[in-house]
């Protein structure tokens, strides 16, 4: 007869990184008050997972949802990685998952830092188009990056302000075709996480700093298609109309940014 401590009990597998995930935000299914979101069609469930207690440890098992029989959410036994892959390829499950299950608080922190890289590239991009060589080297242009943060920042709060106002008209107007646990916070957060965007213009500064219009269009992009999967997953609005919510929030920001342009000089040395 083997001691306990040789007995092989073998481990479910993905249930490590479950119990992992379970530690980190305090039970997802510990608190009833809480109704979670399934990932695939967007039906209302109270848990999702259920853990039955055995002798040598507890065991979790995802529930399914009751509307259409998948996993509620499939995504809490992922790897972040994978997660943000499946945001990179706009699923839709994988937005649901990180905007209405995910206990992830600290998206203000991602509207702080993406602006700030959004903020530098503009700043490189513009001193790249410059060509008089009489001009301080343009890394000792401190003030001008305040001045381009300042833009930025602007641009930003035009866009979220836009974003947050419409979500706020349709939760008046369309009271029932708005969710239960329908958020103003997890439409911000949205808004704040897919300003990842900035982070291809950074990746791009290696090869030039000077933008071209391809690159333009592929960086706006991004934000028009991401920002509108943010969208639909947070307020239930039909594609036509994230689409145009979101474009028109696109636009004022580009405006907002040329008036800023025009009126506030760039600062010369």
């Amino acid at each position: 007869m083997y001691p306990d401590f040789c007995r092989f009990q073998p481990e479910p597998v993905g249930m490590g990184k479950v119990k992992e995930r379970r530690r980190s935000s305090s039970g997802l299914s510990s608190k009833p008050d809480k109704m979670y979101t399934c990932v695939h069609c967007g039906h209302l469930s109270p848990h999702i997972y259920k853990t039955y207690a055995l002798s040598s440890e507890n065991l979790m098992k995802l529930l399914e949802c009751r509307k259409c029989g998948k996993l509620v959410d499939k995504y809490i036994e992922y790897d972040v990685i994978i997660v943000a892959v499946n945001l990179l390829l706009l699923h839709q499950p994988a937005y649901r998952h990180v905007l209405l299950n995910d206990p992830f608080s600290s998206f203000w922190k991602l509207g702080i830092i993406f602006p700030f890289c959004e903020a530098y590239c503009h700043w490189c991009f513009q001193k790249g188009m410059e060509t008089s060589p009489n001009r301080v080297d343009f890394y000792e242009l401190e003030n001008d990056f305040y001045r381009v943060l300042l833009r930025t920042a602007i641009g930003a709060g035009v866009f979220h302000l836009f974003i947050l106002i419409t979500s706020f008209i349709r939760s008046c107007l369309f009271r029932n075709m708005v969710r239960q646990n329908f958020s103003y916070m997890s439409v911000l957060k949205g808004t704040c996480m897919c300003g990842f965007y900035s982070v291809f213009e950074l990746v791009s500064l290696v090869w030039s700093f000077k933008r071209m219009d391809s690159q333009y269009v592929f960086i706006y992009g991004i934000q028009w298609f991401t920002n509108v999967q943010s969208y639909i997953a947070t307020t239930t609005a039909s594609s036509p109309t994230s689409y145009l919510i979101v474009g028109i929030a696109i636009g004022l920001k580009l405006i907002a940014l040329q008036l800023f342009d025009d009126h506030v000089p760039v600062l010369d040395f």
